[in-house]
């Protein structure tokens, strides 16, 4: 071991050292107890000395996991400078001039001998360099493909509309700003405020304070009742994503460099819609992340059971359920068709009293984000910062020109991956209505 190395105490043994010098207060105790008696000298001095070798513990633990954290900080941070912000000037001027369509071209042997694809193979490098996870094929910055789940096959070609949907992108006159994207699903989770963290390296653990000191009033003389501080924590374990779709070497060759950014925005919408699906609705079951909706101990407004309709007292419910567990409510999310029954629904039965919800984008003086990732039989209410989004890497774009039935049309096939989790820190930060009726 090198000179003046202290190597740092494992927690895990700290914590092991706690938990028996606090079996020996409560051994030393229980022992007076039984025997109706109070604590002899050698018994006090030897609790005394024991609870007071588990305070200090006790602090060391709270210091090492308050570095622990800011070492993940920093790693997050520190781990991939080239992903991390639209703000970091660094970010920007690496970026200046990237072009997604240079990427593919990279890939692809005889057209990047004619196009210079240098400052795309040496962000991708760079990122490579950075990412704890060794890419399959070139890593694309984040900020130019947002993270989603899944993407569906498609492809995109140069040929008359008819025969395929890219048709459109090489007319007579060629109009990108008219350009005619898919209805897609709101993103809607960023913009309730969900906490990302970006560039993990590794798992994720988080310690949380489970159950804390107990208080009590006691009499003079009288000693206070002991109680032991519970833990837990919030992990976040990099679970992999993706899809494949097909782009034609005519498009790459001859299109308006703006068939990138339709290119980029088609991948970036269809990934975040499943990243949003997943966080409001994941199953858990392997290797979809869970998602609020189906995290035990979320606030249960409509439980299971017979369906049934909202009501003014339902969406009151939730707000205090948050409340109640001294959580800060941010907003709602609910489904179109749970939007437009608040708003057909009045507060009050057989009258003509305001509706449950009037205003366009808010319910009960709260933020409301409709989208068709929340399923179209709950409302969700909660502190939406509470909800962890892990990305552990960048986009991972593998380039094939030599697939199977892609070849043989001179097309390109594009594989994605990303790596990322989700999970609520709280479980009480949330609740929701999970049984709607539509009647």
């Amino acid at each position: 071991m090198p000179d003046g190395y202290t190597k740092q105490p494992d927690i895990r043994d700290l914590k092991r050292k706690r938990a028996q010098l606090i079996d020996s207060m409560r051994a030393i105790s229980e022992r007076a107890q039984s025997s109706a008696r109070d604590l002899t000298a050698a018994e006090a001095a030897e609790h005394k000395d024991a609870f007071s070798a588990a305070s200090q513990l006790a602090t060391e633990i709270e210091r090492l996991e308050r570095a622990q954290d800011l070492e993940r900080l920093e790693a997050s941070r520190a781990g991939n400078a080239l992903a991390e912000s639209r703000d970091d000037p660094r970010f920007a001027a690496a970026l200046a001039g990237y072009s997604l369509r240079r990427a593919i071209i990279s890939g692809i042997p005889d057209l990047a001998r004619t196009t210079d694809c240098g400052r795309e193979t040496e962000i991708a490098q760079e990122l490579a360099r950075r990412s704890p996870i060794k890419p399959k094929g070139m890593l694309v910055p984040l900020d130019f493909v947002l993270p989603r789940t899944q993407y569906e096959p498609r492809v995109v070609t140069t040929l008359l509309p008819a025969a395929g949907p890219g048709g459109l992108i090489i007319p007579t006159d060629y109009r990108p700003d008219l350009f005619i994207d898919l209805l897609r699903s709101l993103l809607i989770v960023r913009g309730l405020g969900a906490t990302t963290l970006m560039s993990l390296q590794g798992d994720v653990e988080i310690p949380a304070l489970k159950k804390s000191v107990t208080f009590g009033w006691v009499a003079e003389n009288t000693a206070l009742a002991s109680s032991d501080q519970e833990y837990r924590s919030v992990t976040l374990a990099p679970k992999h994503a993706g899809g494949l779709t097909e782009v034609s070497r005519n498009l790459l060759q001859q299109a308006s460099p703006d068939v990138e950014r339709l290119v980029a925005m088609d991948f970036a919408a269809v990934l975040a819609a499943g990243l949003d699906a997943a966080a409001i609705a994941g199953t858990g079951v392997a290797p979809e992340p869970r998602g609020i909706l189906n995290t035990t101990g979320i606030g249960d407004v409509i439980a299971a059971g017979t369906p049934t309709q909202p009501t003014w007292s339902d969406v009151i419910d939730l707000i205090a359920a948050v409340d109640a567990a001294n959580a800060t409510g941010s907003g709602f999310a609910c489904h179109p068709k749970v939007r437009a029954l608040l708003r057909k629904t009045p507060r009050v039965a057989s009258t003509d009293s305001a509706m449950i919800q009037e205003a366009p984008d808010s319910l009960a003086g709260y933020r409301e984000a409709v989208s068709t990732v929340v399923p179209d039989s709950a409302l969700i209410f909660g502190n939406w910062s509470d909800l962890l989004i892990g990305v552990w890497s960048a986009f991972d774009l593998l380039v094939n020109p030599y697939l199977t039935g892609a070849y043989e049309k001179g097309n390109v096939s594009l594989r994605g991956m990303m790596t990322v989790d989700v999970a609520v820190r709280h479980a009480a930060s949330f609740a929701a209505c999970k049984n709607i009726a539509y009647v």
